[in-house]
């Protein structure tokens, strides 16, 4: 769905920024549906962890497999409709 496909961008351009650094712009953060993205996000922004978890797909055996991503570096901005 739609919260998969931001999730996997999100790390997809932390990835391609090679631990450079990065800053992700979430706008509308309470349109996020909940597979969990956003309870990801705050706990890197209260310091409990600093990586974000995603599934990644074998593609020899189709399975998946749980991977994480650092967000050292990494700046967040998020927006509400309440205040932009």
């Amino acid at each position: 769905g739609d919260e998969l496909s931001r999730r996997r961008s999100i790390i997809q351009h932390i990835h391609r920024r090679k631990g450079l650094g990065s800053v992700i712009i979430i706008h509308h953060i309470e349109r996020l549906d909940d597979d969990g993205l956003l309870s990801d996000i705050v706990k890197v922004l209260n310091g409990n962890v600093n990586t974000i978890p995603y599934a990644e797909i074998n593609h020899d055996n189709d399975e998946e497999i749980d991977e994480e991503v650092s967000c050292d570096g990494t700046i967040f901005l998020l927006t509400t409709e309440l205040w932009g």
